[in-house]
């Protein structure tokens, strides 16, 4: 069975709403729809071919479809299959930042880290904050370092998954995450409330605004 890479032309601006609804009813990867309408005044998607039909029937009134290649699905399984479920990214983001906010209490109460800044004069009347602030800090070299250096998270490396794009967004969430959580921690119903917050954010961001979040993960092959 192959899929086929198409080709499609907006026929009025007007008309982007009706055709991005109509791709995602067949899964297609929208993410750059707007970016590549604007820059090269087409987009290009991969589909199964099984579908080509129906989908060129549906969108004809909107825009015109084109056939510019065909890949026979083993070859894209040589490449590695694309992960599009937010549920997996949001697993990966909560796996990540336990494990990570575990080794940060480990080091802070390894170094002796409260009393180390509650010993010193000038932080003793700030020392929780101070030594929030050392933990945040500390994850997010952890987490950067991790992300850049093997281009996945470490939930991803045991699933044999790679990060393809949207680094820095991963990164930028999990750190949310961290923050959330020192948040829910703390003793000021305020924060609390913003920790809880953070918290509903990053699960609407995953499931609601994935495919503006310039993140894409590919399985790799073993």
């Amino acid at each position: 069975m192959s899929v086929v890479v198409l080709r499609l032309y907006i026929k009025s601006k007007d008309k982007t709403g009706e055709v991005l609804n109509i791709l995602k009813k067949y899964n297609v990867d929208t993410k750059n729809l707007f970016t590549s309408l604007k820059e090269k005044g087409f987009f290009e998607f991969k589909l199964d071919e099984r579908f080509f039909k129906d989908i060129q029937d549906e969108i004809k009134d909107f825009a015109d479809i084109e056939i510019i290649d065909r890949v026979q699905e083993n070859q894209s399984v040589l490449n590695g299959d694309s992960v599009k479920e937010p549920t997996g990214l949001l697993a990966l983001l909560l796996f990540d930042a336990f494990l990570i906010l575990s080794i940060v209490n480990i080091i802070s109460r390894k170094i002796e880290l409260y009393d180390l800044i509650s010993s010193t004069p000038v932080l003793n009347k700030v020392t929780i904050f101070v030594v929030i602030l050392i933990k945040i800090f500390i994850s997010y070299i952890l987490i950067s370092g991790i992300v850049k250096l093997s281009k996945t998270t470490i939930l991803g490396r045991l699933l044999n998954i790679k990060i393809d794009k949207g680094e820095k967004n991963i990164i930028f969430l999990m750190l949310l995450l961290i923050i959330a959580y020192f948040l829910l921690e703390s003793y000021l119903l305020i924060f609390k409330y913003f920790g809880l917050f953070l918290v509903i954010f990053i699960i609407i961001a995953v499931y609601s605004a994935y495919e503006h979040l310039g993140i894409s993960l590919k399985r790799e092959k073993d």
